[in-house]
């Protein structure tokens, strides 16, 4: 089986996705990884938000940027501000949303 090349992606071949309204740039496709791992940076308006919901199949990590997040991780709710970090593991509802007056980013 070939191994992982490494790769670098430029900013501009970063595809953009809308996720329930929210920006998402997929800053390294699993694709690139043989599926072990997908980097995203995350735009969020204020208030707005991706609801909460269970993955089964993977973790996320979430690393505050800029602004206030706030995060429900089982069932727990809180407040998030740069260079805070979130691990969510599969299995466990998780849901986040800007929390401030300006927008939040997170990757």
């Amino acid at each position: 089986m070939k191994g992982i090349e490494p790769a670098i992606v430029a900013p501009t071949a970063a595809p953009r996705l809308d996720v329930l309204g929210v920006g998402h740039t997929v800053r390294v496709p699993g694709v690139l990884t043989g599926g072990r791992v997908t980097f995203i940076e995350i735009d969020l308006p204020p208030a707005s938000g991706i609801p909460e919901h269970v993955h089964s199949r993977e973790d996320e990590i979430f690393h505050v940027l800029d602004g206030v997040v706030e995060f429900v991780l089982a069932g727990h709710v809180t407040r998030a501000v740069p260079g805070t970090t979130v691990f969510a593991p599969r299995d466990v509802a998780h849901g986040f949303k800007a929390a401030g007056p300006a927008v939040a980013a997170c990757s």
